[in-house]
């Protein structure tokens, strides 16, 4: 299903979420888009399930990503 998507997507992985380990680079192996990994540690408070530890840095990549990503379309 993921090769259907066609718009740039964000894959978010946290390096030790026990919920979701490996499912983010399988979704990204089956993406045919424009597509980004960002891989979060532990070593940046990052590492667990949606990054708990250090939403901060999280959304501050994230948004970042979205307007490098999305500012140059029209």
């Amino acid at each position: 299903m993921a090769e259907r998507i066609t718009c740039p997507t964000l894959i978010c992985e946290a390096e030790e979420d026990i919920f979701f380990a490996g499912q983010p680079e399988a979704v990204y192996s089956h993406l045919t888009c424009p597509k980004t990994l960002m891989r979060f540690s532990a070593c940046e408070g990052a590492g667990a399930h949606c990054h708990s530890g250090a939403q901060r840095l999280a959304f501050g990549r994230i948004l970042n990503w979205l307007d490098e990503t999305f500012a140059a379309e029209p």
